[in-house]
């Protein structure tokens, strides 16, 4: 697991813990009368817009919201088991949910390719049948993420 001074450079400055647990925050699962009543939501983008020249990862990957979670939920929030945000790089027979996240969107070479075929499926059953990402976008935006 991820640690707060992996990912916050200036994690002293603003007060947090660094041996704290770090969270991915492609899957959650939200208490809207907690995140409602103590205004989270607010908090967060408030917390982004303030350091958002720091929100970068080892000068790469962009956290976005996941780095305001991170410092305005430290030590406030629980794991949900690993194949409720399963990334896709990652081999499992079970993964309820599968998180192409970064460089690992469908058909990229680092996201497992039963992945994407299980992801094109899906997409197929849509009415984006037959769409197919232009990986060189995709990969490219994927620093979105």
């Amino acid at each position: 697991m991820s640690v707060i001074k992996d990912a916050i450079s200036h994690w002293q400055e603003i007060g947090l813990d660094g041996d704290a647990p770090y969270f991915n925050s492609g899957v959650m699962v939200i208490d809207l009368a907690r995140w409602r009543a103590e205004e989270i939501g607010e908090r967060v983008l408030r917390r982004c817009q303030i350091d958002r020249h720091r929100l970068l990862i080892r000068n790469r990957w962009n956290q976005h919201d996941q780095y305001g979670f991170n410092v305005v939920l430290q030590n406030q929030w629980k794991a949900l088991p690993s194949r409720w945000n399963h990334y896709s790089e990652r081999k499992s027979d079970r993964p309820a949910i599968i998180h192409f996240l970064g460089d690992m969107k469908p058909g990229a070479t680092l996201a497992r390719p039963e992945f994407t075929q299980l992801f094109f499926e899906y997409v197929d059953a849509t009415p984006w049948a037959g769409w197919r990402p232009n990986l060189l976008t995709a990969i490219s935006a994927s620093s979105l993420d």
